[in-house]
């Protein structure tokens, strides 16, 4: 059975920030492959010279995992990976390619709409 895991963030629409906390997060169906390792790639291996791994055995069910001081190099292109922890090669889930920003980069600002309807009471 194939994995259907997206990964929601990071993506191409936000960053990371060095030397900070960011976050992943995910969603995923029952019976995908259960728990995964995260890793991190830039195919610029002047920035990263293969897989850098963040997490081993992650529990999809958790739905996010927060790094802590990020400490990768300044620069665009970095993917986060879901893979098999017994075979990094074989990827579950790839994010959109995001940058990481220097510390003091301010967080992007998500704009949620809610729309309410009043209701008229007698």
């Amino acid at each position: 059975a194939s994995a259907t895991i997206t990964i929601t963030g990071p993506s191409a629409n936000s960053y990371w920030v060095q030397n900070a906390t960011n976050t992943i997060t995910w969603e995923f169906t029952q019976g995908d492959p259960n728990p995964v390792t995260i890793t991190v790639t830039n195919p610029n291996s002047t920035f990263l010279n293969g897989a850098y791994a963040i997490a081993e055995r992650v529990d999809l069910s958790n739905k996010t995992f927060t790094v802590t001081n990020v400490t990768l190099n300044v620069h665009p292109g970095y993917v986060v990976n879901f893979v098999n922890g017994s075979n990094i090669t074989q990827v579950y889930a790839q994010s959109g390619a995001f940058s990481l920003m220097a510390p003091g980069s301010k967080p992007i600002l998500v704009t949620v709409v809610v729309s309410v309807s009043q209701a008229s009471f007698p």
